[in-house]
């Protein structure tokens, strides 16, 4: 069997000048056949700047960037963007106003027959559901409308790999997530591969196979979502993907001792730790005598599935998530229990 993946990046550096230091700094990662993979990261950690080396809109000072095994970057080696069977779907779209959206589609299409480039067209707009748009300016149509518009044009000359810059961002709540959704199903039917920016968690979260962390240039941590959610390695991917308790600990092996009690430990430690632990693996019910700890609830944010607790013990707060079925009131006095293993932080 073939392991060999269809992306490799190895070791990229990138920098603008000497005085901002390296934008990018030894990022290595793979992408397999098939698979939906994100950079996710705030803005300006570096994220949109490994997309444009894979795209080959920038060059990177050092590293290699591989695509089925071809080199398309290295230090002897540069290969253009529309050479490198790679499809790119820009954060504006980048539509052409003048040309309708059929026109718009066959763009790309130059290495095919004049002849053939119609039915390709038309191929890929029943792919996306917009046959009955062929004919529209691309401003007659609505922002979820041209993003298909934009991926149509993509995937046409049947590229290798999609890159997707910030795809989502122009579009409203409601429409994100039915796009998204939309598009990560029209990825897995046409068996295509694609890298996604984003800043954004649940995005991520909801679109992606696996998820790379960027942070300040370099890769943090790698995984599927629910390794990182669960497993951060990091202070900052353990914030960075959702709110989570930080509690200074002493550890003995599989358990350590929290100002919330005994939590047991995913990986073993010994001696001052922190520990992460999301606030839905907490459990809060009203205190009795012989509750070991306590706490008072000092704020509540009702938000209809579920219910955040901000709560206090002593000088240190931190937060419980429950579902709509648990109502407390603030100033009730909790008794606390952690009820899920809690995840022991690199420190820097």
């Amino acid at each position: 069997m073939d392991t060999t993946p269809l992306l490799l990046v190895q070791d990229l550096h990138k920098c603008y000048c000497p005085a901002e230091g390296k934008v990018v700094t030894q990022v290595s990662f793979a992408v397999q056949e098939e698979e939906i993979f994100a950079l996710l990261g705030p803005s300006g950690c570096g994220k949109t700047t490994i997309l444009r080396m894979i795209g080959g809109f920038e060059r990177p000072d050092q590293g290699r960037i591989l695509l089925k095994n071809r080199i398309l970057s290295d230090a002897h080696t540069w290969v253009r963007p529309e050479k490198r069977g790679v499809g790119f779907v820009f954060q504006e779209y980048a539509l052409f106003p003048h040309l309708d959206v059929r026109a718009n589609v066959m763009f790309g299409l130059h290495h095919l027959p004049k002849s053939d480039r119609p039915d390709r067209a038309d191929e890929m707009l029943r792919l996306v559901g917009l046959q009955k748009l062929a004919h529209r300016k691309p401003h007659e149509l609505s922002g979820g409308q041209q993003q298909r518009v934009a991926l149509a044009r993509a995937m046409a000359p049947k590229p290798q790999l999609i890159l997707l810059d910030e795809p989502f961002s122009n579009l409203d709540a409601v429409l994100r997530n039915e796009t998204r959704d939309e598009l990560r199903l029209l990825l897995k039917k046409a068996n295509m591969s694609a890298i996604l920016v984003t800043h954004d968690q649940e995005e991520a979260f909801s679109f992606a196979d696996r998820i790379g962390v960027v942070q300040e240039g370099h890769l943090e941590q790698l995984g599927t979502p629910e390794e990182l959610y669960y497993e951060p390695n990091t202070l900052f991917v353990a914030q960075f993907l959702g709110k989570t308790n930080l509690f200074f600990s002493e550890a003995a092996g599989n358990t350590a001792q929290s100002p919330v009690g005994t939590i047991s430990l995913k990986r073993a430690a010994k001696g001052d730790v922190l520990v992460a632990l999301r606030p839905e693996h907490l459990d809060i019910r009203l205190v009795n005598e012989n509750d070991p700890i306590h706490a008072e609830i000092i704020s509540k944010d009702f938000r209809g599935h579920d219910i955040t607790y901000r709560l206090r013990q002593k000088e240190l707060e931190f937060l419980v998530h429950t579902d709509n079925r648990h109502h407390f009131n603030v100033g009730d006095r909790v008794s606390v229990k952690p009820i899920e293993p809690g995840v022991v932080l690199k420190r820097a």
